[in-house]
């Protein structure tokens, strides 16, 4: 999977109604090892990111799948490795250097919210 499968996915989520749908497509997805680790980033409630973002454009063509260096970013923002307007900088070029979907991804787990539906509760239970 890569992030423009993780996007879809999420929004799959997102479009379904019931909540046993939901539940079925979060276990099914979740053993995708980028989609479980894109949904426990974000919902891990002992991490946080100490940033408070908005949407920026996306220029780039790095991949959150491929790219290992953004999980380390979003490593050293959740250990306060980077702080700050470091952390700052360094989130900015994340964002510049990703391609949209990992952007969009990126930027709903800083916020610590998928945007798909289901909480962390719903992982729990499935998982």
């Amino acid at each position: 999977m890569n992030a423009t499968q993780v996007l879809e996915a999420l929004e799959e989520i997102k479009a379904t109604s019931s909540k046993t749908g939901k539940e079925e497509l979060v276990k099914r997805h979740l053993e995708d090892p980028l989609f479980k680790r894109v949904v426990v980033a974000a919902y891990d409630p002992y991490v946080t990111y100490g940033l408070k973002t908005k949407k920026m454009t996306a220029n780039g063509v790095g991949d959150l799948g491929d790219t290992p260096s953004k999980w380390v970013i979003l490593e050293q923002l959740a250990s306060r490795t980077l702080t700050g307007n470091m952390a700052r900088a360094a989130y900015d070029t994340l964002i510049a250097t990703s391609n949209a979907p990992t952007a969009e991804i990126i930027w709903r787990i800083v916020n610590k919210d998928l945007r798909a539906g289901f909480t962390a509760n719903t992982v729990n239970r499935v998982a």
